[in-house]
């Protein structure tokens, strides 16, 4: 607690020796210089990357995280406020024991992409291409219905011609949520990079004079940016996660060896299904 309380005075610049201030100091500093900072912590996963087994690490967050009410809720007005941003499993790494209260405690400030946030920022990123005519005035102002509408000029009401293909929104978004329905920024973002660069550079396989008067990113483009998406996200999931990435090196080795093992047995019950016969 002592480090990161140093640590805050050192980025306000007040002039401390290790160890040596206080947070009702660094309160009293602010208050002298008639300012209010709120501090963010952001980016804890890329420093703390082995905090599902390194001890001092998951001390390290763990202190962080209980800085506001170990700390701060001592101070009456205070002037200086602390933000903390990190990803749910690494809290569950640094707090072993009623998680689960900590969690509800704090899941009104829980970020997370549903719908209609998803439906925003692919209108945003049309807004920053100059597409389809979108206002940034408008964006937070248009209901769900009005935003799949307007995204249809991006890319189109459905992936295909035929009444029995899904709609495309509701399709992207499933495509890169999981099965609770969350999903990442990126991944949006990732996709619709991959969908226009598809468009962009093979749009004779992907048939682009078809769909070019009614939709900036045919079906085939969407559907095909799928594949790079996915591969770019194990990557990264193998990056962010240490035993992830562990366990994937590990069951390489055996892949092939499965397989085959799978192949007999799968001939062997053929066999015992023939002889019944």
């Amino acid at each position: 607690t002592r480090f990161w309380i140093t640590e805050i005075a050192r980025c306000l610049g007040i002039p401390v020796e290790e160890n040596s201030v206080s947070i009702q100091e660094i309160n009293s500093y602010l208050k002298e210089k008639k300012v209010r900072v709120v501090l963010l912590f952001d980016g804890l996963e890329d420093i703390f990357q082995n905090a599902s087994s390194n001890e001092s690490q998951k001390i390290a967050l763990r202190t962080l995280i209980n800085l506001p009410n170990d700390r701060l809720s001592e101070i009456r007005q205070a002037n200086l406020g602390v933000i903390v941003l990190l990803r749910r499993d690494f809290l569950r790494y640094a707090i072993a024991q009623n998680v689960g209260q900590f969690e509800s405690l704090y899941r009104s400030y829980a970020l997370s992409w549903d719908v209609d946030s998803f439906l925003k920022l692919v209108y945003w990123v049309c807004i920053q291409g100059r597409l389809i005519s979108a206002d940034e005035n408008t964006v937070d102002n248009l209901g769900r219905e009005a935003l799949v509408k307007e995204l249809e000029q991006l890319w189109g009401e459905k992936l295909g011609d035929s009444q029995s293909e899904a709609r495309t929104a509701s399709w992207v978004f499933a495509a890169l949520s999981d099965f609770k329905g969350r999903l990442q920024a990126r991944d949006i973002v990732r996709l619709l990079f991959h969908a226009a660069d598809k468009t962009v550079n093979r749009s004779k396989e992907i048939k682009f004079d078809k769909w070019s008067k009614s939709r900036f990113l045919p079906p085939q483009a969407i559907r095909d940016a799928l594949t790079p998406c996915s591969d770019q996200k194990v990557n990264e999931a193998k990056e962010e996660y240490p035993d992830f990435k562990i366990w994937v090196e590990k069951i390489k080795s055996y892949t092939k060896k499965l397989i085959l093992c799978y192949m007999e047995q799968i001939k062997n019950i053929t066999l015992i299904l023939r002889i019944r016969k």
